[in-house]
């Protein structure tokens, strides 16, 4: 009975570790995501409005209409991540921050637009365009861009202690699981050890019995036929 129940303890705990080894890559597999794509994804919009603030730059201080093509993509760009983001986050101060990076990003591009307009009235920028409008809406471009990616950060770090303290409880939970089976299976081997050991006695003291009894009916045997000749 008691090889029958610790069995069944075993049985019961290792389906317990299963249990808890799928709850610890849960939680490794939400510290590893969640909040984290947020922010790949902030970064990415980051890179790409750096990457159109640079061509606008370049274009303008070349005289490089040819570049206009490239600033267009870089904003269609800019813009697509914007809408991909926006469909994702939830909370309000993250869409307020994106619609701050798409409003800043319509008004360098609409500088932009003036001042390559004023090129192919003077060829050459006013003052009142540029460098200054086209370089302030560039500033406040990057700034939005850089606030995004700090909310999306200090989100994800928020996020990561809860997802990390759930991993530790897993941890452990998985630890205490596998030596309690560790335990019965130790436990199982001893009884299983002793159960074997008391059986081999028991045949022992059966064989000897037998033996002994073997010896008994040979001696009575040898009395009766001894008594038989003698008479």
């Amino acid at each position: 009975t008691g090889v029958i129940v610790i069995c069944l303890l075993a049985i019961l705990t290792s389906a317990a570790s299963l249990i808890a080894s799928r709850v610890l890559v849960a939680n490794m597999v939400k510290v590893s995501t969640g909040e984290g794509r947020d922010l790949s994804d902030a970064k990415a919009l980051q890179l790409a409005g750096a990457k159109s603030i640079s061509d606008v730059q370049a274009c303008l201080l070349t005289n490089g209409k040819a570049f206009a093509p490239a600033v267009n993509a870089d904003g269609s760009l800019v813009r697509d991540r914007v809408a991909r983001l926006e469909a994702r986050v939830t909370d309000p101060q993250g869409r307020a921050l994106l619609k701050d990076v798409a409003a800043a990003e319509q008004a360098h591009g609409e500088a932009f637009a003036a001042a390559l307009g004023a090129f192919g009235k003077s060829q050459a920028p006013s003052s009142n365009t540029y460098p200054e409008q086209v370089l302030n809406r560039a500033a406040q471009f990057d700034r939005a861009l850089v606030a995004l990616v700090a909310h999306f950060d200090s989100a994800r770090i928020r996020n990561l202690v809860p997802a990390q303290a759930a991993v530790r409880r897993s941890e452990m939970l998985l630890t205490a699981v596998t030596g309690v089976t560790t335990l019965l299976l130790v436990l199982l081997c001893v009884l299983l050890i002793l159960a074997l050991g008391r059986s081999y006695r028991k045949q022992i003291t059966a064989r000897a019995a037998a033996e002994h009894g073997q010896s008994e009916a040979r001696a009575s045997l040898s009395e009766v036929e001894a008594a038989s000749h003698l008479k």
